[in-house]
Protein backbone atom coordinates (compact mmCIF):
# COMPACT_ATOMS: atom_id res chain seq x y z
CA UNK A 1 0.00 0.00 0.00
CA UNK A 2 1.38 3.19 -0.91
CA UNK A 3 0.86 6.19 1.20
CA UNK A 4 0.24 9.66 -0.63
CA UNK A 5 3.03 12.26 -0.59
CA UNK A 6 1.39 14.44 1.67
CA UNK A 7 0.62 11.65 4.49
CA UNK A 8 4.38 10.55 4.24
CA UNK A 9 5.18 14.50 5.02
CA UNK A 10 2.90 14.29 7.67
CA UNK A 11 4.08 11.21 9.64
CA UNK A 12 7.39 12.81 9.36
CA UNK A 13 6.20 15.65 10.93
CA UNK A 14 4.58 13.64 13.45
CA UNK A 15 7.93 11.45 14.34
CA UNK A 16 10.36 14.61 14.75
CA UNK A 17 8.02 16.39 16.83
CA UNK A 18 7.74 13.22 19.18
CA UNK A 19 11.77 13.54 19.18
CA UNK A 20 12.13 16.79 20.00
CA UNK A 21 9.08 16.41 22.75
CA UNK A 22 11.57 13.27 24.44
CA UNK A 23 14.56 14.93 23.87
CA UNK A 24 13.13 18.27 25.40
CA UNK A 25 11.70 15.69 28.39
CA UNK A 26 14.80 14.30 29.19
CA UNK A 27 16.78 17.32 28.98
CA UNK A 28 14.43 18.99 31.83
CA UNK A 29 14.88 15.51 33.67
CA UNK A 30 18.29 15.55 33.85
CA UNK A 31 18.38 19.10 34.56
CA UNK A 32 15.99 18.78 37.62
CA UNK A 33 17.97 15.45 38.70
CA UNK A 34 21.60 17.47 38.66
CA UNK A 35 19.98 20.54 40.50
CA UNK A 36 18.57 17.67 42.95
CA UNK A 37 22.00 15.84 43.46
CA UNK A 38 23.63 19.77 43.78
CA UNK A 39 20.97 20.88 46.68
CA UNK A 40 21.94 17.44 48.09
CA UNK A 41 25.70 17.98 48.45
CA UNK A 42 25.11 20.99 49.30
CA UNK A 43 22.85 19.84 52.22
CA UNK A 44 25.47 17.27 53.61
CA UNK A 45 28.20 19.86 53.66
CA UNK A 46 25.73 21.99 55.80
CA UNK A 47 25.05 19.18 58.59
CA UNK A 48 29.20 17.93 58.42
CA UNK A 49 29.63 21.79 59.42
CA UNK A 50 26.68 21.35 61.99
CA UNK A 51 27.77 18.21 63.46
CA UNK A 52 31.51 19.78 63.67
CA UNK A 53 30.72 22.72 65.12
CA UNK A 54 28.23 21.07 67.81
CA UNK A 55 31.06 19.13 68.45
CA UNK A 56 33.98 21.39 68.65
CA UNK A 57 31.33 23.58 71.35
CA UNK A 58 30.62 20.70 73.07
CA UNK A 59 34.51 19.58 73.66
CA UNK A 60 34.82 23.23 75.09
CA UNK A 61 32.08 22.88 77.25
CA UNK A 62 33.25 19.89 78.73
CA UNK A 63 37.06 21.07 79.30
CA UNK A 64 38.40 18.98 77.09
CA UNK A 65 39.67 22.13 74.08
CA UNK A 66 40.77 24.88 75.00
CA UNK A 67 39.10 27.93 75.06
CA UNK A 68 41.58 30.33 74.35
CA UNK A 69 41.10 32.28 71.07
CA UNK A 70 43.23 31.02 68.22
CA UNK A 71 43.64 31.60 64.79
CA UNK A 72 41.76 28.88 62.27
CA UNK A 73 43.05 25.58 62.97
CA UNK A 74 42.73 22.48 59.99
CA UNK A 75 41.11 19.30 61.53
CA UNK A 76 43.09 15.58 61.79
CA UNK A 77 42.44 13.64 59.11
CA UNK A 78 39.86 12.63 57.52
CA UNK A 79 38.13 16.05 58.38
CA UNK A 80 41.32 18.13 57.28
CA UNK A 81 39.47 19.88 54.35
CA UNK A 82 37.56 21.56 57.12
CA UNK A 83 39.09 24.77 59.91
CA UNK A 84 37.63 25.38 63.02
CA UNK A 85 37.95 29.06 64.49
CA UNK A 86 37.31 29.56 68.17
CA UNK A 87 36.74 33.14 69.19
CA UNK A 88 36.29 33.87 72.51
CA UNK A 89 33.80 37.10 73.24
CA UNK A 90 33.69 39.94 75.64
CA UNK A 91 31.02 40.34 78.36
CA UNK A 92 29.81 43.68 76.36
CA UNK A 93 28.30 40.79 73.99
CA UNK A 94 26.03 39.15 76.43
CA UNK A 95 22.93 39.84 76.16
CA UNK A 96 20.71 38.23 79.22
CA UNK A 97 23.14 40.29 82.05
CA UNK A 98 24.38 36.68 83.33
CA UNK A 99 27.78 37.60 82.88
CA UNK A 100 28.56 34.11 81.21
CA UNK A 101 31.42 34.47 78.86
CA UNK A 102 30.43 33.62 75.11
CA UNK A 103 32.25 31.81 72.91
CA UNK A 104 31.98 31.51 69.08
CA UNK A 105 33.16 28.07 67.16
CA UNK A 106 33.45 28.94 63.58
CA UNK A 107 33.75 26.12 61.12
CA UNK A 108 34.73 26.61 57.47
CA UNK A 109 35.35 23.77 54.48
CA UNK A 110 38.57 24.85 52.84
CA UNK A 111 37.08 24.04 49.04
CA UNK A 112 33.39 24.53 49.49
CA UNK A 113 31.17 27.69 50.16
CA UNK A 114 30.01 26.04 53.56
CA UNK A 115 30.67 28.89 56.56
CA UNK A 116 29.05 27.24 60.16
CA UNK A 117 29.13 29.82 63.44
CA UNK A 118 27.76 28.50 66.38
CA UNK A 119 27.69 30.80 69.58
CA UNK A 120 27.52 29.06 73.28
CA UNK A 121 27.28 30.59 76.99
CA UNK A 122 30.03 29.15 79.27
CA UNK A 123 30.50 28.41 82.64
CA UNK A 124 32.52 30.69 84.17
CA UNK A 125 35.65 28.31 85.24
CA UNK A 126 35.26 26.93 81.99
CA UNK A 127 36.49 30.17 80.41
CA UNK A 128 40.15 30.14 81.12
CA UNK A 129 40.67 26.58 81.01
CA UNK A 130 43.21 25.36 78.44
CA UNK A 131 43.47 21.37 78.02
CA UNK A 132 44.85 18.94 75.57
CA UNK A 133 43.74 18.77 72.05
CA UNK A 134 41.35 15.86 71.70
CA UNK A 135 42.08 12.99 69.79
CA UNK A 136 39.69 13.23 67.15
CA UNK A 137 39.11 9.51 66.47
CA UNK A 138 37.10 9.13 70.00
CA UNK A 139 35.82 12.60 70.68
CA UNK A 140 32.57 13.09 68.83
CA UNK A 141 34.41 15.23 65.98
CA UNK A 142 35.74 11.98 64.13
CA UNK A 143 32.24 11.09 62.88
CA UNK A 144 32.22 11.40 59.12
Amino acid sequence: MRYARSERGAVLLEVVLALALFIAAVAMLSSALTASMQGVDRRRAQMHADNLAISTLSEIQMGIRSVAATGPEPMKPPLDAWVVRVVMAGDETDLTGGGLPRVEVVVRHKVEPVVRRLTGWMSPGLEAKPGPEPDRATVGGGLP
